[in-house]
């Protein structure tokens, strides 16, 4: 479990992280969305330790996190974005080497470092050289280092960043396999992504929590329109006309392939027209083949939650020699 209750984070006289406070339960995989500038990576640090709070605290299965990790390696892995790893070292001699760091016993380092390979699809390359990795391998031993020590909570920061379509794809099958074995805090830029794996989703805006709640709840908080998505055959785009009259539409949106006319619905809050819309297509002649239900996207969703509250800082904008983003 990872708990975070009234956490300030400044860089001088700027704040970067603002009265933060969100519980993530045990086996959960949360995810922080939020613009370059808006403090993910900034809490991230402070989670890991890296990084002290101005003030408020962070406990990781109960105990504090602290500055001095020799502790809390036991109870919290952590991959970051660009992964340390020793281009000169074989992929099985860097994990012996975190083994002796996270303090596990020589006897018993050979057995988890296989393990944690295999679950990382890292197996066949543990013998190579780091250096002649690809980005997908390099990665996988990454997530590997993390996962020594099997500790209870884990902390990802744009793991999927860089990977092609393939390798992210399965990066995330890999991700989603240690929901409930692990407490799984991640960033990415990736709202698709993070519709994906998300139990929880966590929007941060200039240092502050603006969400937290899964993807349904926010879509209902968000007071984003939801859609109905119909498919019909045997009538025209213009027999289709009368359909934005009916209560509770909004607009309608309609485009036609041979012979089936596809039509997307965006309904008011609080209404339902499907069964008035269906009623429509059989009285006109028409054959209703699909009529769905749509939540609103993850994307509309988080545009609703940050419009008109500005970008955040830039990228670039570093305080002491660390980013608040």
């Amino acid at each position: 479990m990872i708990e975070v209750r009234q956490v300030n984070r400044s860089f001088g006289a700027i704040p970067a992280v603002r009265d933060l406070t969100f519980t993530i339960p045990p086996g959960e995989i949360a995810v922080f969305l939020g613009p370059n500038g808006a403090g993910k990576s900034t809490t991230l640090r402070m989670l890991i330790g890296f990084l002290p709070p101005s003030s408020g605290e962070i406990t990781i299965d109960g105990a504090p996190v602290r500055t001095n990790r020799a502790h809390d390696t036991a109870l919290l892995g952590y991959m970051p974005e660009r992964v340390p790893l020793y281009d000169e070292m074989r992929a099985r001699d860097y994990l012996r080497f975190v083994s002796a760091m996270k303090g596990i016993a020589p006897a018993e380092r050979d057995g988890a470092i296989g393990s944690v390979a295999e679950r990382c699809g890292a197996s066949t390359v543990l013998d190579r050289r780091i250096a002649n990795l690809s980005r997908g391998f390099r990665q996988r031993v990454g997530l590997s280092q993390a996962l020594l020590g099997d500790p209870p909570v884990l902390v990802l920061d744009e793991p999927t960043g860089g990977l092609d379509p393939e390798q992210a794809v399965e990066f995330r099958e890999i991700i989603r396999s240690l929901r409930g074995e692990h407490t799984v805090l991640l960033s990415t830029h990736l709202l698709d992504e993070a519709a994906r794996l998300a139990d929880r989703i966590l929007i941060l805006h200039e240092g502050r929590l603006l969400a937290d709640d899964t993807v349904d709840n926010l879509a209902g908080k968000a007071g984003g329109a939801r859609s109905l998505s119909v498919v019909t055959r045997g009538l025209t785009p213009a027999d289709l006309a009368p359909v934005e009259s009916i209560p509770g539409v909004r607009s309608v949106q309609v485009d036609r392939e041979g012979e089936q006319v596809f039509f997307t619905v965006e309904t008011m809050d609080g209404t339902d027209p499907g069964a008035e819309i269906a009623r429509f297509v059989v009285n006109r002649g028409g054959e209703l083949i699909r009529l769905a239900r749509e939540a609103p996207s993850l994307e509309s969703v988080y545009l609703a939650l940050t419009a008109g509250r500005g970008r955040g800082r830039d990228e670039d904008d570093s305080h002491a020699g660390d980013t608040a983003h």
